[in-house]
């Protein structure tokens, strides 16, 4: 019967998979979701439901959602310009107030599909109140973990309010993972006198990976994206760091303990995707497992 068939299956592939789950319970994972996944309801939705049972088999997750796209977008609307240079938004006032709602409607749609509960309670005990019970919804924190600093002018170009990240807060991000909360991280950062500031999400969820000594990143990228990364590293599924590093880097042996991943990025070639430069000095740094994800793909 091909239910019975297909349920088979599933039990056999669980079983499989269950020795790795295992391995990676209570790991630290950073999970970076581009723009162009987030502005796709049906993919970020999907990739939502993925990161809900990540969590429920125990992994410490951080998300770092991406709103390029939507920033786009309303630019749009509005009739506005917008330029990006090397990867980076050049952010005025109006890029600036549309990458504020951006996040805030990013931070309010995921906090809800997460917190999606079952549809019937589960009674204890019939006709007892005090033992209706109810599954708790899964708890997702976000806040100001991310140090920043203004970009300033980089070769003659003012990025104006984008923002260069200075530092995480490694710490403050383990106690809510400790706590068994997922934590999420939008593209804004905040300089010392308190100005918000538009940041790279990926520069944002390297650093992260980075300062929580994680054992992976996943960085999960719409089809066109993901296709960029695959021409670059000539279609394997699997390189190795110095591989990958001598594909995206000018000077891959001139690395030394201790650089910075802003240091790491300028050595970059010009045409290196920005997911896959971010990923191999994410990996230098001492991130474990680097993961770029096709989210059209199940």
């Amino acid at each position: 019967h091909p239910a019975k068939l297909s349920q088979m299956r599933f039990v056999e592939t669980f079983r499989q998979a269950s020795p790795y789950v295992e391995s990676l319970r209570e790991s630290r994972v950073v999970i970076l979701i581009s723009g162009g996944v987030m502005a796709n309801s049906k993919l970020r939705n999907n990739c939502l439901k993925d990161i809900a049972m990540l969590h429920q088999l125990g992994l410490q997750l951080v998300l770092v959602v991406g709103t390029s796209h939507q920033i786009d977008e309303r630019l749009r609307e509005q009739g506005l310009a917008f330029e990006l240079v090397n990867g980076y938004r050049i952010t005025d006032c109006a890029g600036m107030k549309a990458a504020s709602e951006a996040a805030g409607i990013n931070t309010v749609e995921v906090a809800a599909r997460l917190s999606k509960g079952p549809s019937i309670m589960e009674l204890r005990r019939q006709g007892i109140p005090s033992h209706i019970h109810q599954r708790p919804m899964m708890s997702v924190i976000s806040g100001n973990y991310v140090a920043a600093k203004r970009r300033g002018v980089v070769d003659g170009v003012d990025f104006k309010e984008t923002g260069e990240v200075r530092y995480v807060d490694a710490k403050g991000i383990a106690r809510q993972l400790k706590h068994g909360s997922i934590v999420l991280m939008s593209n804004l950062g905040h300089d010392h006198a308190g100005d918000v500031l538009n940041c790279h999400t990926f520069e944002i969820g390297a650093m992260a990976a980075v300062s929580l000594g994680c054992e992976k990143m996943v960085t999960v990228l719409e089809e066109g994206e993901y296709a960029q990364v695959m021409k670059t590293v000539g279609g394997r599924t699997s390189v190795p760091l110095h591989d990958a590093e001598t594909l995206c880097s000018d000077t891959p042996q001139m690395y030394k303990k201790g650089e910075s991943l802003k240091n790491l990025m300028q050595r970059m070639k010009a045409d290196t995707p920005l997911p896959l430069g971010i990923s191999v000095a994410a990996g230098r740094l001492g991130v474990k497992r680097m993961h770029l994800l096709n989210s059209n793909v199940e």
